[in-house]
């Protein structure tokens, strides 16, 4: 809920298909209706807050950054919090939102659409009941949620923050690369796709595999349940004694290229049950 000494700022705008959002200091609701429309939450005298152009069918929003805003903003954040940007996309017809946000909270909440490009400072992205064709992301620092959602093609880059996947599938070609960060997934199906963590502990709860999945992690326990796959590597460099080799035998082994998957961990416990489900590739 927003303070009550919020205001809400209403623009009204035309039929657009794409979206450029340039954020310095508000946080970002993205959400998708039959009408669009843009709302800002914040201080009363902040109409001249952003800067909203419209070429064609493109829309632009730019938040000013000048002295006199910056000023306003902090004023507003001590005395009322942090304001808050609302964007509702078309129903039909929408194919690319592209935004950059240098310090807020970003999500995207039961949006539908071919692609989605983020770039996010500081702050935590959510992304909920969506399908998205295409998504880049690259963040600084943050925590990254992404439940009931569907993706494509799909690249990520996270230096420093926890994930969390939830009722997650991705049914195309999916990269990401965390720096530090523990990674939690529950009831997640994968294509083809290769995860790569800095530091950090692996916890999986529901996992299914139909192409090629590979993660690894440099230094992290691996904790695994509820594993559906073809074939299936589960290894340590460094294992449970953090000293010697450690692996999980008696399973067929993952080879990259082909369907199945593969967990590693250079230096880490390994905590895996026997609900490893073996299916045919």
């Amino acid at each position: 809920m927003f303070d009550k000494k919020q205001f809400a700022h209403v623009f009204d705008v035309k039929d657009f298909n794409r979206l450029e959002i340039n954020l310095t200091g508000a946080d970002l609701v993205i959400r998708q209706a039959e009408n669009a429309g843009i709302i800002y939450y914040g201080e009363q005298k902040d109409d001249d807050r952003f800067e909203i152009k419209q070429e064609g069918h493109t829309l632009r929003i730019t938040e000013k950054s000048n002295l006199h805003i910056l000023k306003k903003t902090l004023a507003f954040k001590l005395s009322v919090g942090k304001g808050r940007l609302e964007v509702t996309i078309p129903q039909t017809d929408f194919f690319k939102l592209s935004a950059e946000v240098s310090k807020g909270d970003v999500a995207i909440d039961n949006v539908k659409t071919s692609t989605i490009s983020l770039i996010v400072g500081s702050g935590d992205l959510t992304v909920a009941d969506s399908t998205i064709d295409n998504l880049h992301v690259k963040a600084q620092s943050g925590n990254l949620v992404m439940k009931k959602t569907l993706l494509g093609n799909t690249k990520i880059e996270n230096r420093t923050g926890d994930i969390l996947l939830d009722e997650f599938q991705s049914s195309d070609s999916m990269t990401a690369t965390f720096a530090e960060g523990r990674l939690k997934m529950r009831d997640v199906t994968f294509n083809d796709a290769k995860i790569t963590l800095g530091q950090g502990d692996v916890r999986v709860r529901g996992f299914k595999v139909t192409g090629d999945f590979n993660l690894s992690t440099n230094i992290g326990d691996l904790s695994l349940r509820q594993i559906q796959t073809p074939t299936i590597t589960i290894a340590a460099i460094h294992g449970n004694d953090l000293k010697n080799p450690a692996s999980v035998e008696g399973l067929p082994q993952h080879e990259c290229g082909h369907a199945g998957a593969s967990f590693l961990t250079s230096a880490g416990h390994l905590d895996v049950n026997k609900e490893i489900e073996i299916t045919e590739d």
